[in-house]
């Protein structure tokens, strides 16, 4: 009998092997998926690109904010030179924003006004000024700044009403006119006028230390060195690392005979600058006038050493060894140094002591008598200031000023004045003929000729005015 199969012993289909979980196919499982995979990849790196893209311009706007409150602080701390720097790397990142443009060219500017001008300051300036025209800055401000690089150029005279009456309409740029002023005006040593601005200046910005420097200067031109002394240290505490002021404090003190302090600025100046002669005088000034004389004639003979040798310091070393008793060395060392200068009033007399103790009595009063003439050349040059106080357009008395000092070797004074006269009257005679005498000194033909011919067509313009006939 045939049995029929029970389920369980039926014939079982074969079974292929367990793969595991069906899951996302993987690269290589074929075209699809392969088309599929590389999209995901794609779209992981553009996401991540976005990202660092992203990441980069936050790190790249958060590096040019922190420069521009940099340039900020370098603007309120009068630091021009760092501000320009400062400017110039925001610029790279906003190079199409018209503040920044302008505030370079003013920073640009203002350093030249100070101590830290590059060469092609007025150039790069107008550049700058051109781009905020193309981005629409305001008209009158770039006009401003334009006309201030005039003045700075050495225009003045041109676009000066114009200034002063800004001035008398309290433009919110008043501080920035009269520093430009200022400076223009000691250069001319037009003393009343920049007197009076930067006496304004002091009164609207309290911290300038600029302002108290220029007044300083100014107070220098007056021979008024107690008060310019006062003005130095206000800008000490404003401004320490002002060479140039900390010098003339110096050397003001050194006037007044207050030789303690004067050594001590002197000795802070020249531990930066061992080798300036300058402050190397100074300091044997000093000493000398504390009694140290070992130490002076130290500084002295360093000084001396030099090649050609100091005027000042073969003065200096002269009285130092009278004063020690050494006449022949003292005697050497004054007709040298009047040589060089022969209007020294210090070594005239103490030359004129030292031949008067030595018997030569005779040729002792050609030295006396130099000293005279100087001494009157200084008291009249005394009067002559003080009446320009009084007259300060009058450019005879401008022109005598610097008559008088370019007889007594004070060249860098003697031609702001001469240069002042010929601005008043541009063919003044007297003015003229200091400057043909100079030049030739110098041996600067050319420039002396000039002058002398000038000279001639101002005397003979000034005859024509007095209606006196010229042959």
């Amino acid at each position: 009998m045939i049995h029929k199969r029970t389920s369980i012993d039926q014939e079982q289909p074969q079974r292929k092997p367990d793969r595991g979980i069906p899951g996302p196919a993987l690269v290589g499982d074929g075209p699809k998926a392969s088309r599929r995979t590389l999209r995901i990849s794609l779209y992981l790196l553009v996401l991540l690109g976005l990202a660092g893209w992203a990441g980069l311009q936050a790190t790249r706007k958060a590096w040019a904010n922190a420069h521009l409150r940099s340039a900020r602080r370098a603007l309120e701390q009068q630091d021009y030179a760092r501000a320009r720097a400062e400017l110039n790397i925001c610029l790279t990142y906003w190079p199409d924003d018209p503040e920044l443009h302008f505030q370079t060219a003013r920073a640009l500017r203002r350093a030249a006004l100070r101590e830290a001008a590059d060469a092609d300051w007025e150039t790069r300036a107008l550049e700058h000024l051109r781009e905020c025209e193309r981005l629409n800055y305001p008209p009158e401000d770039m006009a401003l700044e334009r006309t201030l690089i005039r003045v700075m150029r050495g225009d003045l005279e041109q676009v000066e009403p114009h200034l002063l009456a800004l001035l008398t309409q309290d433009n919110p740029d008043s501080s920035v006119i009269l520093e430009t002023l200022v400076p223009a005006y000691l250069a001319r040593v037009q003393v009343p006028r920049a007197l009076l601005c930067v006496s304004r200046l002091v009164a609207e910005e309290p911290d300038n230390a600029y302002a108290y420097y220029w007044r300083g200067a100014v107070r220098d031109l007056l021979l008024s060195n107690g008060q310019a002394i006062d003005d130095y240290r206000r800008v000490l505490e404003l401004k320490p690392d002002l060479a140039d002021a900390r010098r003339r404090l110096a050397e003001d003190l050194l006037v007044i005979r207050r030789y303690e302090e004067a050594r001590d600025q002197f000795e802070r100046l020249i531990a930066s600058s061992p080798g300036n002669p300058g402050l190397l005088l100074g300091l044997a000034r000093a000493a000398h006038g504390l009694g140290n004389l070992e130490a002076a004639k130290t500084f002295l003979d360093r000084l001396l050493a030099r090649q050609p040798p100091h005027s000042l310091a073969l003065e200096e070393r002269g009285k130092l060894a009278f004063e020690l008793g050494r006449l022949d060395e003292a005697e050497q060392f004054l007709r040298k140094a009047l040589q060089r200068v022969p209007r020294l009033a210090e070594a005239n007399y103490t030359l004129y002591q030292c031949l008067t103790q030595r018997g030569q009595k005779e040729e002792a009063a050609t030295y006396r008598n130099q000293f005279e003439k100087v001494e009157a050349d200084t008291r009249r040059f005394r009067k002559v200031t003080e009446l320009i106080r009084a007259q300060p357009q009058n450019a005879d008395l401008r022109a005598e000023a610097g008559t008088l000092l370019l007889r007594n070797d004070q060249t860098e004074q003697a031609l702001g004045w001469l240069t002042s006269a010929l601005q008043m009257e541009p063919y003044h005679p007297a003015a003229h003929q200091a400057l043909a005498e100079y030049y030739a000194k110098l041996g600067q033909r050319q420039q002396a000729e000039r002058h002398r011919q000038l000279a001639g067509q101002g005397m003979s313009r000034l005859l024509q005015a007095l209606s006196i006939p010229v042959f």
